[in-house]
């Protein structure tokens, strides 16, 4: 799952690096925070969040 949600998401950034809204699953959701973050994937049940939940993240490449 985590190889294929940040195939795409790197992909919708490839295809239009400005802005980018994504909907995730809940389970997505903390596996990409936790990889982002450079947390451990054991720990991603730490990251909360809930339905209708926002998240926004600054990127710099």
């Amino acid at each position: 799952m985590c190889e294929r949600g940040s195939f795409g998401i790197d992909e919708t950034d490839r295809r239009n690096p400005k802005k980018i809204v994504l909907v995730l699953h809940g389970r997505l959701i903390r596996i990409s925070l936790s990889v982002w973050l450079d947390h451990e994937l054991e720990k991603m049940d730490k990251i909360e969040h809930n339905n209708r939940a926002i998240h926004q993240i600054g990127w710099d490449g």
